[in-house]
C-alpha cells in the first residue's frame, strides 16, 4: 500500500542530503498521522528548497486529495507530471479528481496515460479506474426523451 511504500522510500533515502528532503521526510510523517495541515506547510518548504524534484508535489497532492481540497490536488498532481511524466500515483490521483468533477474525457485521457506508462503490475488499476469512468458517464447522461 502507499504508506508502505513511503517507508520503504524513507528508509531507503535515510541519510541521503537532498535540497527540501528533511521537510519532505518530516511532511510524509505528518501524512502518516492524518495531521495534513503541518504536511502540506513541509511539501510546501520542500518544494520552495526545489521547485525541480515531483515527490513534494504528488505528497501535498494527496493531503489536499484527503481533505477533498480537489483543485489544489488537481493542480500538485499536474506540476508532478510535468517534472515526471512517468508517475504512475500521480496518473491515478489526477484521473480521480476529474472523475469526480465529471469531467469524464479528460479523467479517461489521463488514466490511458497512466496504462501507457505504468508497470505490468498496475496496469489492471488504471484498466478498473477506465471502466469507472466509463460507468459514471453513463450513469450521468439523461435518458433519451419519449416518443
Amino acid at each position: 500500500d502507499a504508506v508502505d511504500l513511503e517507508k520503504r522510500f524513507l528508509a531507503f533515502m535515510d541519510g541521503i542530503t537532498l535540497p527540501g528532503w528533511e521537510a519532505t521526510r518530516k511532511g510524509l510523517e505528518a501524512y502518516e498521522k492524518k495531521e495534513h495541515a503541518e504536511g502540506i506547510a513541509r511539501f510546501s518548504e520542500s518544494i520552495q528548497a526545489d521547485p525541480s524534484y515531483n515527490r513534494p508535489y504528488y505528497c501535498r497532492g494527496r493531503s489536499h486529495f484527503d481533505l477533498e481540497d480537489f483543485d489544489k490536488a488537481e493542480a500538485d498532481f499536474r506540476k508532478s507530471l510535468e517534472l515526471s511524466p512517468e508517475h504512475t500515483a500521480s496518473h491515478q490521483y489526477l484521473a480521480r479528481i476529474l472523475l469526480k468533477k465529471k469531467r469524464y474525457a479528460e479523467a479517461r485521457e489521463e488514466a490511458e496515460l497512466g496504462l501507457l506508462v505504468a508497470p505490468e503490475k498496475e496496469k489492471k488499476l488504471f484498466e478498473r479506474l477506465g471502466r469507472q469512468i466509463d460507468r459514471a458517464e453513463k450513469t450521468e447522461q439523461p435518458e433519451p426523451p419519449a416518443p
